[in-house]
Order: C-alpha cells, then sequence, then structure tokens
C-alpha cells in the first residue's frame, strides 16, 4: 500500500485546510453528500459540519499526521492538533472518497500530547493475517472473560494509553480493565487493518448493560505479544444524538477540527 494516491492528497489537503484556515478549499474537498460522524454528531451534513466544525480552524496552530494509511477509498489518520491557545490532543480519523473530494469522516478522540513514535511504515503483506489474528484473539478473550488467554497475548512491557489512562503498565491495565470483561458480551469488528507491527482495529462492542459502543484502536505487536495499545473513542450504539443531529456539548470546539 502506498500513500502516493489522489485521495489520500486530497485528505492531507483538508487538514493543510484547517492550518491555512482555507475556506474554499475546504469548500472544494467535500462532496456535496459529505456526513460527519464524532462522539458528539450522527452524521451531520456539509452544510451543519461547515457552520459547527469549520469554525474551529480559527483556533489550530497545526495538525502534525503521525500516521496515514489508505485502501480501497479509505484512509485511516492518526494525527497530533496544537490549538492557538490551549493543550495538544490526538485523535483518529477514518475518510471515505474517491476522485479528490471526501465523502465521509469518522471522528475517534484520543487523548492529549504525548510521544506515539514515527510514521507507520507501508503495508507488510506477509505479516497482515498473523498480526489480525493476534489482534481479534484479544478482543475475543475478552468476550469469553478469557484470563488466561489475554495474560498469554500482552507483553511484559505492555503499555495502554486512553482518554482517560496514560501508558498504564500491564499490572494497571488487568486492575483497572480487565474486570470490564464482565458485561462485554462480543465484538463485532468494522475494520482490521494491519500494517508494519501495528494494527488498525474499529469495533462495536456488545454490552450486557444495554447500549453497545464503537471505538478506534491501534495495536502494536511483535513477536506475537501486544506490547501497546491507544484506545480511541467513538459512540455509543445507539449514538446519543439522532442522525443528522450532534450533542450540544463544549467539547466540540477542542476536541475535533
Amino acid at each position: 500500500m502506498t500513500q502516493t494516491s489522489s485521495l489520500a492528497e486530497a485528505v492531507r489537503r483538508y487538514y493543510r485546510a484547517y492550518e491555512t484556515k482555507d475556506r474554499e478549499e475546504i469548500e472544494a474537498l467535500l462532496n456535496p453528500d459529505f456526513r460527519f460522524s464524532s462522539p458528539l454528531d450522527d452524521r451531520i451534513d456539509r452544510a451543519t459540519y461547515l457552520e459547527r466544525c469549520w469554525p474551529n480552524s480559527k483556533r489550530t496552530r497545526s495538525i502534525d499526521i503521525k500516521r496515514l494509511w489508505e485502501r480501497d477509498g479509505e484512509v485511516f489518520v492518526h494525527y497530533e492538533l496544537t490549538p492557538i491557545t490551549g493543550d495538544s490532543f490526538q485523535n483518529t480519523e477514518i475518510l471515505f472518497g474517491s476522485s479528490n473530494q471526501i465523502r465521509e469522516v469518522f471522528v475517534y478522540f484520543g487523548r492529549g500530547r504525548g510521544t506515539v513514535g514515527d510514521n507507520a511504515k507501508e503495508w507488510a503483506p506477509r505479516q497482515k493475517d498473523e498480526l489480525a489474528a493476534i489482534a481479534k484473539a484479544l478482543y475475543q478473550a475478552f468476550a469469553d472473560g478469557d484470563r488466561d488467554a489475554i495474560e498469554r497475548l500482552i507483553a511484559p512491557d505492555f503499555h495502554f494509553t486512553s482518554p482517560r489512562d496514560n501508558r498504564i503498565d500491564r499490572t494497571t491495565f488487568f486492575e483497572r480493565c480487565w474486570p470490564n470483561h464482565n458485561f462485554i458480551t462480543g465484538f463485532e469488528f468494522v475494520r482490521v487493518l494491519p500494517a508494519d507491527d501495528l494494527v488498525v482495529v474499529t469495533y462495536e462492542g456488545r454490552s450486557s448493560r444495554g447500549s453497545g459502543f464503537r471505538n478506534t484502536e491501534i495495536l502494536t505487536i511483535r513477536n506475537g505479544q501486544i506490547h501497546n495499545t491507544e484506545v480511541y473513542f467513538g459512540w455509543s450504539i445507539p449514538h446519543e444524538a439522532s442522525e443528522g443531529a450532534f450533542v450540544d456539548n463544549e467539547i466540540a470546539k477542542t476536541k475535533h477540527p
């Protein structure tokens, strides 16, 4: 997989427009049928997006793209945004489109500023099946409540990061996160994208507590074990907002472009 296609370049231009405050560029990049989803927005349309989200460009100093991969009209992006004032933050986004236009964006909220490593290398097809299988085994172990399987999958130097956890270690992960298996009943994978020693997983989790949830995670896998997990929060299922609407929340002004 390479990063030279027209959609990948359109995505880079999309983020660059926020840095340069170029409204005409954004207008040209967004498909007339454009839709946008985040933990605060449920498939809002182009007009609502421009009214609600584009003003954030005034508060954006820079967007540092950490990872960008493309496959079959779908682009995954992990970035760190530095505002003109306030703290930086990291998100992941999945963008769809064709012919130099972006048709849909899904945003998953991450954590504050931090070192996440170099840009990912190109895809490694020879490893992808093994990496994907290891990633799926992790989620299956949660659904099954299989502590032995989780112990085997997670490396001794494992660290876990989410909007609520800053590189907690293996012991803390088991104390804090493993008990969640008691109400998780299963996962449906939306995408599993292996690249180099990373796997990007978007899933919809099922819960015995009622509503489900949708997140994106980046797993670092080496020698058959998971060494690092980064979680980016999505939204509940069903979404808190009705389709085409949004949650009126101050977070919307700071957590995504």
